[in-house]
């Protein structure tokens, strides 16, 4: 089965190529697939993210492919993006080569990652914290964005069989902004909720799920937490934006409100995190404490 990839690879056209690779009980739709990457001439980071744990998935499925990235001489666009691919180490990570280049290291880019949950502290306390620390120039412990993140990876290991998260990062110098995408493969956050509010559409669902309170996990570890603390630590004073995409639901909240909110007829499996986060707004770093270096002789 041929996938061509859309000419944007946009988070909103994530759905569309999942729908096509995967049933609604992520059963594949063919033993074999070619994904063609020629008329791509962009990628978000949330593009990113959903390929890697789109082939990630097909891989464990045992699913064979190939990847038909176009022919050459590419177009400067369409080479831009294979290279922002290279970059985002996207070809060594999942197929350990360098297809079009060697990766070019960039201070802006958080390097993809498939982390499981045993992984994920020693990776925040090291790789993110020191990305933070040099897109935003400040020593800051970034107390809010580490609560995301903790909370997101509670929501993988409580949904997820692999107990792994995709994740990967951008910084927009020019926008002042950082991206962090995060997805996992797991059950979606609206059919852990379906039991409890059968009558709610999967956008519902999404919005109950960030209700104080309310929980996805039946264990007392994530009980009253989850959702609801995302929202807060990332959107409140308009620090930041969140994305969550979730079975055929999608949701965004500014300001811990909800501003937009839908049901798609095509089908994401897991649940697709997008943090935009504003690194000129003062309330990012209130409260905040820089951290202290001490070394010895």
């Amino acid at each position: 089965m041929i996938i061509e990839l859309p000419t944007k690879m946009k988070k909103e056209n994530i759905p569309k190529i999942t729908h096509e690779v995967f049933d609604d009980n992520l059963k594949p739709k063919s033993d074999y697939f070619e994904f063609d990457f020629s008329k791509v001439d962009f990628i978000e980071p949330g593009g990113v993210v959903a390929l890697c744990n789109l082939i990630s998935l097909l891989k464990a499925k045992g699913v064979k492919g190939v990847l038909k990235l176009g022919k050459q001489p590419y177009n400067d666009k369409h080479k831009k993006v294979l290279n922002y691919l290279a970059d985002s180490y996207f070809f060594i990570k999942k197929f350990d080569i360098t297809a079009v280049r060697e990766p070019v290291f960039s201070q802006t880019v958080l390097t993809i990652e498939e982390i499981n949950f045993s992984k994920f502290f020693s990776w925040k306390d090291q790789r993110l914290d020191l990305w933070l620390k040099n897109n935003t120039k400040t020593r800051s412990s970034f107390t809010n964005i580490r609560t995301v993140m903790d909370e997101i990876y509670n929501n993988i290991k409580d949904h997820s069989t692999e107990d792994v998260g995709c994740v990967f990062g951008q910084f927009y110098p020019n926008k002042n902004e950082i991206i962090l995408c995060i997805s996992d493969f797991g059950i979606g956050i609206p059919a852990s909720l379906r039991n409890l509010y059968p009558d709610l559409t999967d956008s519902q669902l999404l919005e109950k799920s960030l209700e104080e309170g309310i929980t996805t996990q039946t264990t007392p570890r994530n009980r009253g937490a989850g959702l609801h603390t995302i929202i807060n630590s990332a959107t409140k004073n308009r620090v930041g934006e969140v994305y969550i995409m979730s079975n055929y639901g999608i949701i965004e909240v500014v300001n811990e409100k909800v501003v937009s909110s839908k049901d798609t007829n095509k089908f994401y499996p897991g649940t697709f995190f997008e943090i935009k986060i504003d690194i000129t707004n003062p309330n990012l770093y209130e409260s905040e404490t820089e951290e202290d270096f001490e070394w010895s002789f």
